[in-house]
């Protein structure tokens, strides 16, 4: 099923990963593509870091703790949102969320103002925050955190992430792919140069950790979306 041109990009989940409503039909979402693509050797790596929560917590309890961990980042992402929406802080926070919530909400305070973008996909001008997006020429979609001005003419792109533990920059492969697939669809669908990107990642009780990608980190990011996407085509049969 396609969309009119006037309708929103809708999100669904299916059995094969998430795919993107567009006017072009139907495509696959970015972590759709990234799953589909992963290598053995982070297969390998995920599977060991799973065995090791099973035996540490038992599988009732590592199952438990892997639903709450994906449901505390969702509700992050909300309230996040609601903040760069409307200025305001969440009046109720469950107090398993505050840790987090002041970990992140300094930084908040101090970016710049959403963008404000506007297509006829959408009907109406609308802020860039959780915004669904998709690429026409490259076909595939997926829904980016925040786009903002930074300074004057200065468009940075953020993605959080919410952790239990500091990261390495170096350890956050998928999430640099992430965000190279949604830095190149915001520029095919708009005309509004990211300059930067950015990944918070949010802690329990302390300030966030901010990992700034330079161009140059963000070039050689999208060499290698590229590549994974058009080893997904490759597997599905088609072309980018």
């Amino acid at each position: 099923m396609t969309l009119s041109l006037l309708s929103a990009i809708r999100a669904l989940d299916t059995d094969n990963g998430r795919i993107y409503e567009t006017p072009i039909g139907n495509l696959p979402g970015v972590n759709t593509i990234l799953d589909a693509t992963e290598s053995e050797t982070d297969r390998e790596k995920l599977r060991q870091w799973h065995q090791r929560q099973v035996k540490q917590l038992g599988e009732i309890e590592a199952e438990q703790s892997a639903i709450a961990s994906r449901e505390r980042g969702t509700a992050i992402h909300a309230f996040i949102a609601d903040f760069l929406t409307n200025g305001t802080e969440p009046d109720e926070l469950p107090l398993e969320l505050l840790p987090y919530w002041k970990s992140i909400r300094c930084w908040l305070r101090n970016v710049g103002e959403s963008a404000i973008v506007s297509h006829e996909v959408y009907g109406n001008a609308r802020k860039a925050i959780e915004l669904p997006i998709y690429h026409p020429q490259l076909g595939y979609g997926g829904t980016l955190d925040w786009v903002g001005e930074w300074e004057v003419g200065d468009w940075w792109l953020a993605d959080f992430k919410t952790s239990n533990r500091p990261k390495r920059l170096q350890w956050m492969s998928r999430a640099r792919l992430q965000i190279a697939a949604y830095r190149l669809a915001f520029t095919a669908m708009f005309d509004l140069p990211i300059s930067k990107a950015v990944i918070p990642v949010i802690l329990p009780d302390r300030p966030a950790q901010i990992f700034e990608l330079t161009p140059e980190q963000l070039a050689a990011d999208e060499a290698r979306w590229l590549q994974r996407l058009e080893l997904y085509k490759a597997l599905q049969g088609t072309t980018v």
